[in-house]
Parts: C-alpha cells; structure tokens; sequence
C-alpha cells in the first residue's frame, strides 16, 4: 500500500461483512432471505413466529463494541452514504453528527432492531465467540459477520445445517450505495525506529510471497491479498 509515491503498510489478507443466514431454517420456514431493512424486521417477526421463540432471529455480540458497531456502520454506509460518512469523520462536515438525518435513521433502525425483538436474548452479554456458536448451533437463524466466519464453518467439519450468505439489506431512500460492502485489510507496518527494520523486512517478504498465501488460504480459509494468491474453497456447509 502506497502514499505519495511511499510505502506505508503491506497487506497481507483482506476480509469483507455478510448476513451469514441459517438456509435449513429459512428452506424449513418457507422464508427467503430478507434483501431490504424493512424485510428484515418482518423475517425477525416470521422467525419468532415459525420457531415459537426456540430460536432468535438475530446472533450479536453487545459486549464487544466491534461487533455491535459492524451494524451501526452497515446501516450509517446504507443511510449516509460513504462521503458524507468521510466528511462527518474528518470535520468537514458543518453540521453537528447527531443532527444529521440520515444518522438519526441509522440509529432509529438499530432501535428498531431491538423493539421488533431481532437480537437474541441474552445479545447484551454474548462475546463474539458465543454469538457465533449460537449461530453455527441453530440457536440464531442470523449473523452479521466478517468472511472469517467460513473459517469457523471449516472447523467444525461435517455441519448438521446448510448456510448461505447476502449482502448486508439495502434501505429504502437512504443515500449511499446499497450494493456496497464493507470490508478491511490486514496490514504489516514497520516503524522507522525498529532495531532490526531489516529482519522485518525479510519476515514481509516471506509472509506475503505466493507460497506462503496459498498455504494460508488452504488450511485458514483466508482471502489473500496477493492477486496471484489463489481463491479458498467454499467449505462444507455453505450454500
């Protein structure tokens, strides 16, 4: 990764946010898969409806801010927008964030959520790795989480259901691209006064090399970020 014709940082994977959903349960329920908002607080309605409330719509981690937070960035992008997120971020924006409308309908939606009683019960002490056993077990028919959770799919061999992924639900009226995702990059830096820069380099070098990344896409189910890394496989279990 480069600025002003320097090298800053070396990205080493790249991992992007999906709705992983419960296809067995959603195939069993007779639902699809909800493409907008607005659906998506029916289909939590269906789901407590078809489960009897055996099963939450929604598996969330609430005491983990990055995780709760994944939310409240897909609905501020769906809303917003992502240059007006930008000028909010570095204060170029003139007016005061809360009274941004379409923050104040990001907020209202992530209410909503709550009040049309999405989120598992217990979603306010659930860790991250709760909310996705709670997911992979049944005990959620939904989770918003990055592509390492086909890495979790991986591990637990042969999955007594079948799971599919959707783009985060667009939103009806919101201002910014509802077909983008989110996503982020695993990054290698190395400060200017490190005592061995040199031998760092060299760990770079072997880390990122094309070897190294196919090895790594094999047994972890990455996604490299080298362009002649090749592509991991869909594991078991995803639709």
């Amino acid at each position: 990764m480069m600025c002003e014709a320097k090298i800053f940082g070396v990205p080493d994977q790249v991992y992007y946010w999906s709705l992983f959903y419960n296809q067995t349960l959603f195939t069993d329920w007779g639902i699809q898969p909800p493409l907008t908002f607005s659906e998506l607080l029916t289909t939590c309605q269906v789901i407590q409806r078809q489960s009897s409330s055996h099963t939450a719509p929604i598996a969330i981690s609430g005491n983990f801010e990055l995780y709760t937070g994944m939310w409240f960035d897909q609905l501020t992008q769906r809303s917003c927008g992502a240059e007006k997120i930008q000028n909010i971020l570095s204060g170029t924006n003139d007016m005061p964030i809360g009274e941004e409308t379409c923050i104040q309908i990001a907020l209202e939606a992530l209410s909503q959520l709550r009040s049309n009683q999405c989120l598992a019960a217990e979603w306010q002490t659930m860790d991250p790795s709760s909310a996705q056993d709670t997911y992979i077990n049944g005990g959620a028919a939904m989770i918003l989480m990055g592509s390492w959770m086909t890495a979790e799919l991986v591990s637990i061999g042969t999955p007594e259901y079948q799971y599919a992924v959707i783009p985060f639900p667009s939103m009806e009226e919101g201002e910014g691209n509802q077909n983008a995702i989110f996503g982020r990059a695993l990054v290698w830096n190395i400060p200017a006064e490190s005592d061995n820069p040199e031998l760092a380099i060299e760990f770079l070098k072997r880390l990122t090399n094309t070897t190294t990344a196919a090895r790594a896409v094999d047994q972890m189910s990455i996604i490299s970020a080298l362009n002649k890394a090749p592509v991991p496989e869909v594991p078991a279990g995803m639709g």
